[in-house]
């Protein structure tokens, strides 16, 4: 039986670091399981935590079980790569409260000005939404995150 090839979620920096090219991405993102997921450009990053403290639909998609969710049978397999998490994962340690902050006059992020700037909140938006598409999210994810 062949293996079914994992697609890799990044690139090489090699042209960076030998600096062929100043930049190799427009965003980057980051963030942690039942939290936030973060963008940025370099000089605005957004912070984009679920539409509700239940924190609903939360889906654990990985070709390992999530053994360390598992308190009280909250997880449940629900496909070959796929465990339903159903209940809220008490771990999350967040305001759920959406924030964007200016890299380049607030880089300690003292200052959320979410609602200053809809122009960027939009385009940070757009670009995520774009990118979990592109790595293949499940749609509870986008459910979630209200995009």
């Amino acid at each position: 039986a062949r293996k079914e090839a994992y697609r890799l979620h990044g690139g090489s920096l090699l042209p960076l670091i030998s600096n062929e090219k100043e930049k190799i991405r427009d965003l980057a993102f980051g963030g942690r399981f039942a939290e936030a997921i973060m963008v940025t450009d370099g000089e605005w990053v957004l912070f984009r935590w679920p539409v509700d403290r239940s924190n609903q639909p939360l889906v654990w998609c990985g070709r390992r079980d999530p053994g360390w969710l598992h308190r009280d049978g909250v997880v449940k397999q629900v496909g070959p790569d796929r465990f339903e998490v159903n209940k809220p994962v008490l771990t999350a340690c967040g305001a759920f409260t959406n924030e964007l902050f200016n890299l380049k006059t607030d880089y300690c992020q003292q200052h959320n000005v979410y609602h200053r700037f809809p122009d960027v909140v939009n385009r940070l938006e757009r670009g995520l939404k774009k990118w979990l598409v592109e790595v293949g999210a499940p749609e509870e994810q986008l459910i979630r995150l209200g995009l």
